[in-house]
């Protein structure tokens, strides 16, 4: 039954639910879109959820209900209505060759999965901290409010900069949804996911530049497998490629090796798609998208706006679409109120005047 309950649990959370959500959202026949649309949206439900229980200490598991209730209801609006776009692209069935790539591709994915799981290790204080918080939030029932190096009891955004990013909190409500301890969401379980999405969604990227020709984009993608394991390797404990390979499941690795690839891939579908109804679809992904940044990384606060500022004047200057400048400026906004909170409130630690009353 235990095992029956983890399965079912993580299939709600981590597929059925953010697929509903992302039928409601967009309409699209790319699946990949229509998941990370609903995923990203769901993270923002977490996260509005996330800041009213973290102040008002309240209970982590009844936080992870009404989350249920709110995004497994607007999930279950769009399986009901709109099941039916769910479809894949019409697309060339592969050759011998292309079956070929994939199937190298899908084994260097396993392989990296298993060195993952069973021969690297990492220890140092972020990667402790963040599990540790995820521990301690579920065995205290409660949203980041016990310090988890000595699990006593704190002031709302104690640490405003661990605080306010709340991905470890988020693997504590997959606990409690699954009965499944912290540490082994953390570490064992959310890697089988996250190490092939990472390389979907390269393959995603790369099939932007390469259109008409999907070997190309395969073949590019073992390369760019081959690229990351020498990284790796060289910038060790420095670099996205090798938090990428050792501890995916930390913040800093999904902010480079996820979310910016993301941003990435959105905008550049952005600037390519000449009807409006599209850009629309992808600009409400983004949206979302930019919005979830706020749960992954702290980092994210300041390289998201940087970001869509310089892509933005130089996408304007190509596209002339003057108008969605305010788009940019609605995609940037969550993130840099959350950039500008963290920087003062640290400013405010410095100079011994919190500004917020019960910090």
């Amino acid at each position: 039954m235990m095992v029956l309950r983890a399965v079912v649990g993580f299939i709600t959370a981590l597929f059925l639910i953010p697929v509903g959500i992302g039928l409601t959202l967009v309409h699209t026949e790319k699946p990949g879109t229509v998941y990370m649309t609903g995923f990203f949206a769901s993270l923002c439900v977490f996260e509005a959820l996330f800041l009213v229980f973290h102040i008002m200490l309240w209970s982590l598991r009844v936080m992870t209900l009404l989350w249920l209730l709110l995004c497994g209801g607007v999930a279950l609006w769009g399986w009901l209505k709109n099941r039916h776009s769910l479809k894949h692209e019409k697309r060339v069935p592969p050759d011998r060759m292309e079956r070929l790539l994939l199937s190298v591709i899908a084994t260097l994915i396993v392989v990296q999965m298993l060195n993952t799981l069973l021969n690297a290790y990492y220890g140092n204080w972020d990667d402790e901290t963040y599990c540790g918080t995820a521990v301690v939030s579920y065995y205290t029932d409660t949203a980041d409010r016990y310090a988890p190096q000595h699990i006593v009891e704190k002031s709302p955004f104690y640490d405003v900069q661990h605080c306010l990013a709340a991905w470890p909190i988020y693997c504590a409500m997959l606990s409690v949804i699954t009965k499944v301890h912290p540490t082994i969401v953390f570490r064992t379980l959310l890697p089988l996911l996250e190490i092939p999405t990472v390389y979907y969604i390269a393959y995603l990227l790369l099939r932007a530049f390469f259109p008409k020709n999907r070997k190309k984009a395969e073949l590019a993608l073992i390369f760019y497998y081959v690229f990351v394991l020498a990284a790796a390797e060289k910038m060790y404990g420095v670099s996205s490629e090798w938090w990428q390979v050792v501890n995916i499941w930390t913040s800093k690795a999904l902010a480079f090796s996820v979310m910016v690839p993301v941003l990435l891939y959105l905008l550049i579908c952005i600037e390519s798609s000449a009807e409006e109804k599209q850009r629309d679809q992808y600009w409400r992904s983004m949206f979302f998208a930019c919005t979830a940044c706020c749960v992954i990384s702290t980092t994210l606060y300041v390289v998201v706006p940087v970001f869509l500022a310089l892509w933005g004047i130089f996408y304007l200057g190509r596209t002339k679409r003057w108008k969605e400048i305010f788009r940019f400026a609605a995609c940037g906004l969550p993130v840099t109120v959350c950039a500008v909170f963290v920087l003062t409130n640290r400013f405010a630690d410095i100079v011994g005047y919190p500004l917020i009353p019960f910090y």
